[in-house]
C-alpha cells in the first residue's frame, strides 16, 4: 500500500508539473503577446511624436528681432514670449559645457534619449522621500518638453516626451542636441538659451563668461524664475549650521557643519573634474559669494529708440512687419553706436543748457550721414526721449519743419541745371514781382547790387535766391527738381498749396532726415534712398534678402556737385564778422544755415534753426528749436545758436573716422575765373526778370549808396504764373520769412496738412512797372 502511494503521490506532481509548465507557457505567451499587442499601440500611438522628434527644425522656435549698430552692437530687442538668439556651440566656451552636463545630464554621451540607470536612481530617491523629488529628464526630454509640451505632470506627457525625445536622437548627432539644448533651456520667465541669459545677466557675448559666471547660468535651469529673481549669489549658496563669521562660513571650514546648496555641489563636482586643489576651488566659492547679479541689460535702449523706431518703420513701409517673424532676425544697422554715444553725450552737456538759457531752444536734434553706404550714422532724434516737458518722444528727425535758408543750396542747384554758373550775376535790392502785392526784402535792410550767384548764396541773400527760383523755370518746375533730384516730397505732400517765391525762402515743411539726404546728394553728387539696413539674418546666420535700393536713382553733374561745394565751402564769400565758428582747419567742409520764422503780432521771430554741412563722404545735420514750434529769443538764429558746436562735432567725426577728410574733386572741363569756378563762359552774365519791378534799397557792402546797379542785359525771363498765391511775407531773419507758418509738432507719422492759401485780391498790372530798364532810365 505504501508503494501504491508514493506512486500516485508521484504521478500526482508529474501531472501538476506538466499543467503548471503549460500554465506558464501559456501565460508567458499570452503575456508576450499582450506586452507586444502594447508595445504595437504605444509605437502606434506614439509615432507622430516620434516623426516629430525626427523632424525637428530650430528654425521653428521663438527667437528675438534684435536690432543692431554696424559693428554688432545691440541697440534694441523684441520677442514675444522668449527672449532666444541661437549661440553655436563653437561659439560656446567648455567648461559651460562641462558644467551643464554636471547639472543635467552626466550620462548624456552614454544613452539614447532615456537614461534608464537615472530613472531607477530617481524612483528610489522619490519613494524613500514620499514624494516628487527627484527627475530623471535628459537634455533630449528637456527640449522635447520645452519644444512640443508642457510641463504637466502626467503618464501621457510622459510618454510623448520619451517617443519625441528618440525621434529626436534618431535624426541628430550628440553635439547636435547639446547645442539645441542651450538654445532652448530657460534661464528666467522670458529668456531662453545660453546666448541671450549671457547679455541678459552679464552684458556679455557668451563666450567672454566665466566660469564662475558660467555656473551660474548652469544652475539656473533647474529653477530659473526663482533663482533669477535673487539678485545677490550668495543667496543660491549653502548655509553653515554651527554659528560662524561669515567670512568663515564656506564649504572648506569644517568647524562651520556647510550644507551645500545646488550650486555648492555644481561647483564642487567640477572641481574634482578640474582638479582643482582647495585655494583654486575656495577662490572660485568666493567670487559666486560675492558676485551680483548686474541690472539686467535693458531691452529697449533709451538712447537709441527714435532709431529703432525709424528702423522699424522704414522696414513696414517695405512691407516687413517684424511681428511676422517668430524665428526671429538679426537686423544689423548703420547706425555706429560709439560715435552717436560720444555726440549725444557732447551735446546734451555742452549745448542744452546753453540752447536753453541762450536762445529759449528746448530741445535738439542731430544726424549723420555716411555717403558710401547712405545710411545714418548718427541718429539723435530729441535731447531726452522720456523727457514729457519737452515732446521728448517726438522724433524731430522725422518731423516737418521749415529749413529756412538752408533750402536755397537747392534751389539754386536747379539754377545750375539749367546752365547757371557760380558768376551768374544777381540783382540784390528790393523788388516786387508781377502779380504779387508783396515787395521781396532782405531781412537786414541791406542790399549789394549786382553779385555772384557764389557770394549771393554763401552771404544767403534772399533775393537772389528769389530770382534762382524764376530762371530755373519758376515754382512747379522747382518743386518737381527738388523732389525728383533730391528726395524731398514736396510737390507730392503739397500739390495744391503755392509756395510762390517764399519756395526759395524755405517755407515748405519738410522731414528733417529728408534735407540731411538732401545735403548728402549733393555732396555725393548722387540721389540715394536714405536705409538704415546693412544686412538682416534669422538667427541661424542666413542672409535673408535687402530691403534697401542703394542704387543712385539721379545723377547731379559734376560740375553743379563741384560749384556747390566751392560757393559753400569757400571763407572768400562768406560773411567773415560771423561765420568765423563755421570752419575746420584743413578740412574741406561745405555748410549752410537756415532759420525759420513765425510771426507774432507783426513782428517776425525765429522759430527752427538749422545747420547743414558735407564733405564728399560725410553729410551732418543739426536742428535746434522748439518741439511745439513756440518761439526762439529774437536775434537767436541758426549762426549764432548752431555755430559754436560745429568744429567741436566735426572733431568728434574726425577723430572717430579719419577717413571723413576728403576733398572736393575738380571735374574735367572747369577752370578758376576771377573770383569764381566756370565751365562754359568766364565772362559773367547780369540776369534779371521780365515782371520783376526794382525798387531799390539802402546799398551796403557793394560800392555805397552811389553805385546804383546798372541796367541790366537784354535777356530776360518770363514769370509763369499760377492760381492765387499765398500771401508773401515782408522783411525776414537772414534765413527766410516763415510762409506758410510753421506746422505744429506731430507724430510722424502724420504730415501736417499746408496752411489754407490766402485769397489775394486782383492786381492792377497798370502799377507794375515790367521792364527793369524804366527804373533807370
Amino acid at each position: 500500500m505504501f508503494c501504491l502511494h508514493i506512486s500516485a503521490v508521484l504521478r500526482i506532481k508529474i501531472i501538476m508539473k506538466s499543467f503548471l509548465w503549460r500554465a506558464f507557457k501559456w501565460s508567458l505567451l499570452i503575456g508576450s503577446g499582450i506586452g507586444l499587442l502594447i508595445l504595437i499601440i504605444f509605437v502606434w500611438w506614439a509615432m507622430e511624436d516620434f516623426v516629430s522628434g525626427q523632424q525637428f527644425d530650430p528654425r521653428n522656435l521663438n527667437y528675438s528681432v534684435v536690432i543692431l549698430d554696424q559693428n554688432g552692437e545691440e541697440l534694441h530687442r523684441n520677442f514675444s514670449t522668449e527672449n532666444r538668439e541661437w549661440s553655436y556651440l563653437s561659439q560656446v566656451p567648455q567648461h559651460i559645457t562641462e558644467l551643464t552636463l554636471l547639472a543635467e545630464d552626466r550620462r548624456f554621451y552614454d544613452h539614447i534619449g532615456v537614461d534608464a540607470k537615472g530613472i531607477a536612481r530617481a524612483m528610489v530617491a522619490n519613494v524613500e522621500s514620499g514624494r516628487f523629488s527627484q527627475g530623471a529628464s535628459t537634455l533630449t526630454q528637456q527640449i522635447a518638453r520645452k519644444a512640443f509640451l508642457s510641463d504637466d505632470k502626467t503618464i501621457q506627457r510622459k510618454l510623448r516626451e520619451v517617443a519625441i525625445s528618440f525621434g529626436i536622437e534618431w535624426s541628430m548627432s550628440k553635439d547636435e542636441i547639446l547645442e539645441l539644448y542651450l538654445n532652448t533651456a530657460p534661464y528666467g520667465a522670458t529668456v531662453a538659451g545660453v546666448g541671450s541669459a549671457a547679455g541678459y545677466y552679464f552684458a556679455k557675448s557668451v563666450d567672454q563668461l566665466t566660469i564662475a559666471e558660467s555656473i551660474v547660468l548652469a544652475a539656473l535651469p533647474k529653477d530659473p524664475v526663482r533663482l533669477s529673481s535673487r539678485k545677490r549669489v550668495r543667496d543660491w549658496l549653502g548655509r553653515c549650521i554651527a554659528p560662524v563669521r561669515a567670512e568663515e562660513c564656506h564649504p572648506f571650514n569644517a568647524a562651520a557643519s556647510y550644507q551645500p546648496s545646488r550650486v555648492d555641489a555644481l561647483l564642487l563636482q567640477y572641481a574634482a573634474k578640474q582638479n582643482w586643489d582647495d585655494a583654486t576651488t575656495l577662490s572660485q566659492w568666493k567670487e559666486l559669494a560675492d558676485m551680483n547679479l548686474p541690472p539686467h541689460k535693458p531691452f529697449a535702449r533709451d538712447e537709441f529708440q527714435h532709431f529703432q523706431f525709424f528702423v522699424r518703420n522704414f522696414l513696414a513701409d517695405k512691407d516687413i512687419d517684424l511681428s511676422d517673424h517668430p524665428g526671429g532676425l538679426r537686423i544689423y544697422t548703420t547706425l555706429d553706436a560709439n560715435l552717436q554715444r560720444k555726440m549725444y553725450d557732447y551735446m546734451r552737456e555742452e549745448m542744452g543748457a546753453r540752447l536753453f538759457l541762450e536762445h529759449n531752444a528746448e530741445n535738439f536734434a542731430g544726424i549723420v550721414i555716411d555717403h558710401d553706404i547712405r545710411g545714418p550714422v548718427v541718429w539723435i532724434g530729441s535731447k531726452a526721449f522720456w523727457n514729457e516737458q519737452i515732446s521728448g518722444q517726438v522724433d524731430m528727425l522725422r518731423a516737418r519743419r521749415q529749413m529756412g535758408s538752408a533750402m536755397k543750396p537747392f534751389v539754386f542747384a536747379a539754377a545750375m541745371e539749367q546752365g547757371y554758373e557760380p558768376n551768374t550775376r544777381f540783382l540784390d535790392t528790393r523788388v516786387q514781382f508781377a502779380g504779387e502785392r508783396h515787395v521781396l526784402q532782405n531781412a537786414d535792410g541791406v542790399y549789394m547790387g549786382w553779385m555772384g550767384m557764389a557770394k549771393a548764396l554763401a552771404q544767403s541773400r534772399n533775393v537772389p535766391a528769389a530770382q534762382a527760383l524764376y530762371l530755373a523755370g519758376g515754382e512747379t518746375a522747382v518743386k518737381k527738381y527738388l523732389d525728383s533730384a533730391f528726395g524731398f516730397d514736396i510737390l507730392e505732400t503739397y500739390p495744391d498749396h503755392p509756395f510762390g517765391w517764399t519756395l526759395a525762402l524755405g517755407t515748405a515743411p519738410v522731414r528733417l532726415h529728408d534735407a540731411a539726404n538732401a545735403y548728402a546728394t549733393l555732396g555725393s553728387g548722387e540721389m540715394k534712398e536714405l536705409c538704415p539696413i546693412l544686412r538682416i539674418e534669422n538667427q541661424l546666420g542666413e542672409e535673408l534678402p535687402n530691403p534697401c535700393n542703394r542704387t543712385a536713382q539721379r545723377k547731379l553733374t559734376p560740375e553743379v556737385r563741384f560749384f556747390m561745394a566751392s560757393m559753400l565751402n569757400n571763407p572768400a564769400y562768406r560773411p567773415q564778422w560771423y561765420w568765423q565758428p563755421i570752419a575746420v582747419d584743413g578740412l574741406e567742409i561745405a555748410a549752410k544755415t537756415g532759420t525759420s520764422n513765425k510771426r507774432i503780432g507783426n513782428t517776425l521771430v525765429p522759430a527752427d534753426n538749422m545747420l547743414a554741412s558735407y564733405t564728399p563722404n560725410t553729410t551732418m545735420l543739426l536742428w535746434t528749436g522748439n518741439t511745439d514750434g513756440k518761439a526762439l529769443n529774437a536775434g537767436s538764429f541758426a549762426i549764432q545758436s548752431l555755430g559754436d558746436y560745429f568744429e567741436p562735432l566735426w572733431g568728434i567725426l574726425i577723430e572717430d573716422t579719419p577717413t571723413r577728410q576728403a576733398s572736393f574733386e575738380l571735374p574735367e572741363g572747369v577752370y578758376k575765373y576771377g573770383q569764381y569756378w566756370v565751365k562754359e563762359s568766364p565772362d559773367p552774365k547780369r540776369w534779371t526778370i521780365d515782371g520783376m519791378v526794382v525798387l531799390g534799397g539802402h546799398w551796403g557792402g557793394g560800392g555805397g549808396a552811389a553805385a546804383a546797379p546798372a541796367a541790366p542785359a537784354a535777356v530776360t525771363i518770363p514769370i509763369k504764373k499760377a492760381a492765387p498765391a499765398a500771401a508773401a511775407p515782408t522783411a525776414s531773419a537772414p534765413a527766410p520769412v516763415a510762409t506758410p507758418a510753421a506746422p505744429a509738432p506731430e507724430p510722424v507719422a502724420a504730415p501736417t496738412p499746408p496752411p489754407a492759401p490766402v485769397v489775394k485780391p486782383a492786381i492792377d498790372k497798370n502799377q507794375i512797372r515790367l521792364n527793369i530798364q524804366e527804373r533807370y532810365n
